[in-house]
């Protein structure tokens, strides 16, 4: 697996350390309703070398030094909106964001994992 840094919120040294991280927690793991303080994003890009497969990934960091891994576009949308629309209305840092994991299901009855502003 070949793997390039898409877009981060981190140093380059804290980027690697979350990118090399062998213990991220898969986001469908992670119960539906979850609270998680954030505190930071690294996505990339991975190209399955055997298959020729490419996909986006992110991995969020909380504030307690979690790591989440997901390749859900949806979750990625989700966070990439609450990101965007505080940053519009000039939302200063005072107030932590909070992301509440959420399990859905799709039309054809698979879940997905997004998330949402607690």
């Amino acid at each position: 697996m070949a793997l390039k840094v898409k877009e981060t919120t981190f140093s380059a040294r804290d980027t690697l350390r979350i990118t090399s991280a062998t213990d991220a927690v898969p986001m469908k793991d992670v119960p539906d309703g979850t609270e998680l303080k954030y505190a930071g994003f690294v996505k990339t890009v991975i190209t399955n070398e055997a298959t020729g497969e490419i996909f986006d990934s992110i991995v969020i960091k909380t504030e307690d030094g979690g790591l989440y891994a997901t390749r859900s576009a949806s979750f990625m949308r989700a966070l990439e909106e609450i990101i965007d629309t505080i940053a519009d209305f000039g939302d200063d840092d005072s107030e932590p964001i909070i992301l509440t994991v959420k399990k859905l299901k799709s039309k054809n009855g698979n879940t997905f994992v997004t998330c949402q502003l607690a």
